[in-house]
């Protein structure tokens, strides 16, 4: 069965100099714990984790600054697995333009939200956490924060779940695996390698 995937924040060749991503987030290969030595390195290894774990037929959700420029995107999109739906970020698309052509996507847009419902849960997919209607109270999939320690890859007290590449280890995550963690009795879980803190332990 093909199933759903969720990821965000690639930022595929977002800048090339002292300011690019790997050096703004530290990021690091997670099977090396070493800093990428440049955008290749990273680029390469993001579509080789996500290739590994996304099948074809799989749907996957990029919740947003997946590529700066539309060539970038148009390059970076059609190495990867899947059917690919796409939340706006503000590092998306030179932050401004919401279409980009190309025989796959042609004038396509990229809404700054989605709800979706899921084996009788909902939730509401949106880039960075802040933009959350103040009417919703289900559990929202998010991203934009990378390592800020108040935005972990769980916070069940505020129902929130951030799939920022850093907090899953720059691979798509199994919306079914996510759920069966039982995110309801969840408390805390900083990445996808951490334990739960489960609530109601008192």
């Amino acid at each position: 069965m093909p199933r759903i995937f969720l990821i965000s924040d690639n930022h595929f060749s977002d800048y090339d100099d002292l300011k690019d991503v790997i050096h703004v987030f530290q990021r690091k290969n997670p099977d090396t714990n070493e800093k990428y030595p440049n955008l290749s390195a990273m680029n390469a290894d993001m579509i080789k984790r996500w290739n590994r774990t996304v099948q074809p037929e799989d749907q996957v959700f990029s919740i947003g600054d997946f590529a700066w420029t539309r060539e970038e995107f148009q390059k970076y999109i059609n190495q990867l697995n899947g059917k690919k739906h796409f939340i706006m970020g503000n590092h998306d698309l030179e932050g401004d333009l919401k279409k980009i052509k190309d025989a796959d996507y042609f004038d396509a847009f990229f809404p700054i939200m989605a709800f979706f419902s899921y084996k009788k849960r909902d939730f509401l997919f949106v880039h960075d956490p802040k933009d959350v209607p103040k009417w919703w109270n289900g559990w929202v999939i998010h991203g934009h924060h990378h390592w800020m320690p108040e935005y972990p890859f769980i916070d069940g007290k505020k129902k929130n779940i951030n799939v920022a590449c850093e907090r899953v280890n720059y691979t798509p995550v199994d919306l079914d695996w996510i759920i069966n963690l039982n995110i309801d009795t969840i408390e805390w879980m900083d990445t996808t390698d951490s334990k739960t803190i489960t609530r109601f332990h008192h």
